[in-house]
């Protein structure tokens, strides 16, 4: 008997499985009319669209000549064919003026002819050319002063914005210095008292003389010195020959001792100076006079750049009826000093 040997051949395919990726690609069209062509209009991130028999735009929601701009966390998009139009450059001046430096520049011109127009503009001062600068919003004009500045160097430069309050524009870089500055003036270099009486006090002014407290002259100073500035005085009393007025010291009273010797100042500031108390006019209820002879006598101090202000001195005087008569006068010195 034979054997018979069944064999079984195994057979192993393979199946491939083959995937085809399909892309799609969108091409935007033209829009067109007989007096302009818009090339491939496709820009903005989506959301709704306005459309015609012609096209349709897509954005979200603002007309072709403004921002739209999208925000999210990590960045920000800005739209339409006008969000950055090109404007002429602004030609910026710097002059120092005392504590003061004056700003001036060109107005920025849009050359779009698209009926563009400037906002406003931004100003930058910094201590060092090319910054870092600290912006201020002026507004649409075309001049600026900062004010009450130390001495020192100092840059400028200003920004042009758009109606949406975007930097579209920078001007030249200008540089000056500010020196320390002091100014200081006396409104009348003469006043008197008039006739002196034993019976009542007298106050000096510019026309002869008053029976009622008076301002006598005003004295005006400014300084961009960092630490302030002092006022003080040194002089005679009232003298006539060899005869003098006893210079005094007088507290909380508006007339003094009418029938005593007595010859004192007292001034009051327009602003933040700080009056020595013995000189305070302003002291309620009544004023503090004093004067001492030939001696410098501080009577005002500041403590930090200021701007103009106005001291208004006064001077009194009484006499006893063993005063000698005679044409008394005093010539005082006042001396400003910088704490520069």
């Amino acid at each position: 008997m034979r054997n018979i040997r069944h064999l079984t051949k195994k057979i192993f395919g393979a199946v491939f499985l083959f995937y085809f990726f399909l892309y799609s690609f969108s091409y935007a069209s033209d829009i067109a009319s007989t007096s302009f062509i818009i090339r491939d209009p496709v820009f903005g991130t989506g959301g709704g669209y306005g459309s015609s028999g012609s096209f349709k735009f897509f954005g979200t929601g603002n007309t072709i000549f403004s921002d739209g701009g999208g925000t999210s966390t990590s960045f920000k998009i800005h739209e339409g064919f006008l969000y950055y139009p090109k404007v002429t450059d602004v030609v910026l001046t710097a002059t120092p003026t005392g504590s003061t430096a004056h700003l001036t520049w060109t107005a920025a011109v849009s050359n779009t002819g698209l009926g563009w127009t400037v906002s406003g503009y931004k100003t930058g001062i910094a201590s060092v050319s090319g910054g870092p600068y600290t912006f201020t919003s002026v507004g649409n004009v075309l001049t600026y002063d900062y004010t009450s500045l130390m001495p020192g160097n100092y840059c400028f430069v200003v920004q042009t914005l758009d109606g949406l309050g975007y930097v579209i524009g920078k001007s030249n870089e200008q540089c000056i210095t500010i020196q320390p500055t002091i100014t200081f003036s006396i409104s009348n270099n003469s006043v008197q008292f008039g006739t002196l009486s034993s019976a009542a006090a007298r106050y000096a002014n510019t026309s002869g003389g008053s029976l009622t407290n008076t301002v006598a002259h005003t004295m005006t100073a400014s300084s961009n010195a960092p630490n302030g500035y002092t006022i003080s005085y040194t002089g005679p009393t009232l003298t006539s020959s060899s005869n003098t007025i006893s210079p005094a010291v007088i507290s909380n009273d508006l007339d003094g001792t009418p029938g005593s010797a007595q010859f004192a100042l007292s001034l009051s500031s327009s602003g933040s100076a700080s009056i020595t108390s013995a000189y305070n006019q302003s002291n309620s209820p009544n004023p503090n006079w004093k004067f001492v002879a030939n001696t410098t006598e501080m009577i005002a101090t500041t403590s930090g750049i200021t701007t103009s202000e106005t001291f208004s001195n006064r001077y009194i005087a009484n006499i006893s009826s063993l005063t000698p008569a005679g044409n008394y006068s005093s010539a005082i010195n006042y001396v400003i000093t910088g704490n520069f």
